[in-house]
């Protein structure tokens, strides 16, 4: 096998790294012995890259005509992997990933706010991907609909009522999912209080911004499993467009300041992303959107119509699940461009 530096263009012929067993620093060493008996001297920069390189082949030979792909843990450069829950470290790389299955594996997801809209859209869409499924609401009826609407059994799917600005009901919530569910290994964070709640700013900062930390406290005292991600749920509201009321533009804003944080401050265990939703036509809306200025601002949209629940839910999906696994701290509009024309 031959190595082509890129550095200076420096062939190295190195034996073959399938019958190797004590790692790239001894193919290294013989490297740097037979280039330097040759009369090259090499610096510590291309030292530095060749042990890169070399250490790299050892986790993972090269692949020949006929082999299965093979399974890699570690942080070598597996050909088209991919970061999967599988870890057997913080970071650890699979060369075959299930696709049909957006990379999760048999886990458990806690989607606040599950009974209806996003939120359960959300819980169908990760339901169908095979993840367990906890439906978090304050509301038992919606809820409820929102398990009809899984049609699974009860050991996939289970509802918990409760109010996630309650720290002592989020602990209960948090350890019955466990109980039921197993270990959490995905969050959505969904649950907050409408534009339209007459709420005072401390309040509303409170019910929405607080509840999103208080449940990110209380999910990480639970030690969920290596390479777990959040998805938290903003706005265009004070992100990328001013909105009355005041204080949901600064609640929807501290979401996403706060995203950014617990990005740099969880990794590499956890990634943590956000969406920014334009208005969403859901039952929570509709009144709205179904008045003359609703249907008027829904025509300007450059894709000339409203979002519903599942142009939202798909891509929390998406940013949740192993797919995404080098996407991390992003605030992911999703307004169908209608921010580009305010």
């Amino acid at each position: 096998m031959r190595l082509r530096m890129g550095v200076n263009g420096t062939e190295l012929s190195v034996a073959d790294t399938g019958a190797l067993t004590t790692g790239g620093d001894g193919l290294v060493a013989a490297a740097f012995a037979g280039d330097e008996a040759g009369g090259r001297r090499i610096s510590g920069c291309v030292r530095a890259a060749m042990r890169s390189a070399i250490s790299s082949l050892v986790v993972n030979p090269p692949i020949r005509d006929g082999d299965a792909p093979p399974e890699f843990s570690g942080t070598g450069n597996p050909r088209s992997a991919v970061l999967t829950p599988e870890s057997t470290g913080p970071v650890g790389y699979r060369s075959a990933m299930d696709l049909a299955r957006w990379g999760f594996a048999d886990d458990t997801v806690v989607i606040t706010g599950g009974g209806s809209g996003i939120g359960r859209a959300t819980a169908i869409a990760c339901s169908s991907l095979g993840l367990k499924v906890a439906v978090w609401d304050i509301v038992d009826d919606a809820g409820r609909a929102t398990l009809d609407a899984l049609d699974v059994p009860p050991s996939r799917a289970h509802l918990v009522i409760a109010d996630v600005s309650d720290p002592a009901a989020v602990d209960a919530a948090f350890a019955e999912t466990i109980t039921r569910l197993g270990p959490i290994r995905y969050l959505v964070n969904n649950a907050g209080p409408r534009a339209a709640d007459p709420y005072s700013f401390d309040e509303g900062m409170r019910l929405g911004a607080g509840s999103v930390e208080l449940m990110t406290r209380a999910w990480l005292a639970t030690a969920p499993p290596v390479a777990s991600s959040i998805v938290n749920v903003a706005s265009v509201a004070g992100n990328v467009a001013g909105t009355d009321p005041p204080w949901y533009a600064a609640n929807k804003a501290a979401i996403a300041g706060y995203t950014r944080a617990m990005a740099v401050a969880l990794a590499p265990s956890v990634r943590v992303n956000a969406v920014a939703p334009s208005l969403v036509n859901t039952p929570r809306t509709s009144s709205w959107t179904d008045s003359d200025l609703g249907r008027h601002w829904a025509e300007v949209n450059p894709l000339g119509r409203w979002a519903v629940a599942d142009d939202i839910a798909l891509p929390i999906v998406y940013l949740l699940s192993p797919m995404a696994g080098y996407i991390n701290g992003v605030l992911l509009v999703v307004d169908g461009g209608q921010t580009l024309v305010l």
